[in-house]
Parts: structure tokens; C-alpha cells; sequence
């Protein structure tokens, strides 16, 4: 498994999500177009965050394929989809209008995916010139790049927990 702190933060993120957020009914997938007029309701932003969940979970499991890599064109294939998934998240976070006592939790959450994105880009550059997959996996080991993005995720994880929104630590 692909032990990077980066990578590794953003699957408990997911995981914390994905536990704490259920969903009454169909949840909705794909970026939101345009922020609403007014705050979506308690229900309405728990399966928006449910939803997002789903999402990163698919991420990290091509994130977690990746540490099989037979090269490292392949492995930064991997990584580089994985950059866009998390900017697309934090993009998606970021348009939602979540009730007044989620939003500051929200903006957070949604700047730790950005946050994260970046991180991960930074660590993909390190490993552009590695002689192989061990080599790169090991330099990716090495990375603190993820670690404030990680603690922006978790801070916010935290902050919905508090709040209801999510049942994960």
C-alpha cells in the first residue's frame, strides 16, 4: 500500500466520511453548478458530503492500485488522476452552500482537498525523475508535503462531527 502521509490522510478523511454520513435515499453525484440562493438543509448537505464521500473513496482505491505499479509513468498516471479528483472535490466542497452552522467547517474541508491536491503535485514532481516504482514509492514515503493538508481535513472532519454532520473521529 502506498504509504505516503499525503495520500494516507485523505483515505481516513474518506473514511470518516463515508462512515459518518448517511444518505435517505438516491445521493446525487458530480460537481454542483452554481451556488443556490439560500443554505441547503441538514439532510440535503449530510448527502451532499455522502456523495463527495463516494467520491473520494474511488480515489483512493486507484490511489491504493497504484502502489503496484510496474512503472513510474504508470504510477504518475495514477498520481496526476488522483491530483484532478481531489481538486474536483475541493471544487465541488467549495460550491456548496451548507447550512450557516456548517460553513466555516465546509470552507475548511474544502480548502484541505485544494490543499491536498497541491500537496500531491508537489510530491508527483519529486518522483518525475525516479529510476523505478520502488524508488519513486520510497521518495513518496519520504513526503511531509500532505501533512498541513491533512490537518486541515481532519480539523474540519472534527468540526462536523461536533456539529452532527459526520459520525467518524
Amino acid at each position: 500500500m502506498l504509504n505516503t502521509p499525503t495520500l494516507t490522510v485523505a483515505a481516513v478523511a474518506a473514511a470518516m466520511l463515508v462512515a459518518g454520513c448517511g444518505s435517505s435515499g438516491g445521493s446525487k453525484t458530480g460537481a454542483t453548478s452554481a451556488k443556490s440562493s439560500s443554505p441547503m438543509s441538514r439532510a440535503q448537505y449530510a448527502q451532499r458530503l455522502h456523495a463527495v464521500a463516494a467520491q473520494e473513496a474511488a480515489a483512493q482505491l486507484s490511489v491504493r492500485k497504484a502502489a503496484g505499479a510496474t512503472s513510474v509513468a504508470q504510477l504518475r498516471k495514477t498520481l496526476s488522476g488522483f491530483v484532478g479528483q481531489q481538486k474536483a472535490i475541493a471544487q465541488e466542497l467549495g460550491a456548496l452552500r451548507p447550512p450557516a452552522d456548517a460553513v466555516a467547517a465546509n470552507q475548511l474541508l474544502a480548502k484541505g482537498f485544494g490543499d491536498n491536491a497541491a500537496a500531491t503535485a508537489q510530491a508527483l514532481a519529486s518522483i518525475k525523475n525516479a529510476a523505478s516504482p520502488k524508488t519513486a514509492l520510497a521518495t513518496l514515503g519520504r513526503s511531509r508535503a500532505g501533512q498541513s493538508s491533512g490537518q486541515e481535513i481532519d480539523d474540519a472532519l472534527g468540526r462536523l462531527k461536533k456539529l452532527g454532520y459526520t459520525k467518524g473521529s
